[in-house]
């Protein structure tokens, strides 16, 4: 999701989700300091930003019927309601705002430019936070091999060589994996 759908998107979870409950009353959970749930709220928008507006109509609804606190008149928490939006859509598969700020940064244009960026990008999606230059160099030493793999069949095939049928399916599979992280810094806004 590029910077403009998703500020749009948050600004439609503002105005047809958390205004709405606001309006009925809805308070902030018993024990959460309203730093904490203007935080929350911030959450919520990011995180559901790409919701159709039926389906926030239907998340709205749930809410309604459903608000938090014994009284009945507390403002959901965001575990539930991103709970429940992800039972009526499914969130969309796609870089997080991480991935996104990394590759655009240029930290992430050096990764792409020095050949490793498939393994940072692995170790994104698995630690979900940003990689520090000793996490970098660790994991530019543990791709060399695969860099040097590329290497020698990128010379294979510009010497005119046929490659195996495996080593083939990695060379694609490699440059799909590296064109991603290019995609994702374009969205990024790449530096």
């Amino acid at each position: 999701m590029d910077r403009t759908t998703q500020d749009e998107g948050e600004r439609r979870v503002e105005d047809q989700l958390i205004a709405p409950l606001l309006r009925l009353g809805l308070t902030k959970p018993v024990g959460m300091p309203k730093v904490q749930f203007e935080a929350m709220q911030a959450e919520l928008r990011a995180k559901l930003a790409y919701m159709t507006p039926p389906n926030l109509a239907a998340l709205l609804e749930k809410a309604e019927a459903s608000p938090g606190g014994r009284d009945k008149d507390r403002f959901p928490i965001a575990r539930v309601l991103l709970r429940w939006a992800a039972d009526i859509q499914s969130p969309q598969v796609g870089p997080s705002p991480l991935m996104m700020s990394f590759w655009g940064h240029a930290d992430g244009a050096r990764v792409i430019e020095e050949g490793y960026a498939p393994e940072v990008q692995i170790h994104l999606r698995r630690v979900r936070v940003w990689p520090k230059p000793f996490a970098l160099s660790q994991l530019r030493d543990q791709a060399r091999p695969e860099i040097l793999r590329r290497e020698a069949l990128e010379t294979a095939l510009a010497d005119g060589e046929d490659l195996a049928p495996d080593d083939r399916a990695w060379l694609d599979r490699r440059i799909a994996a590296e064109a991603e992280c290019r995609d994702i810094a374009a969205m990024g806004g790449a530096v």
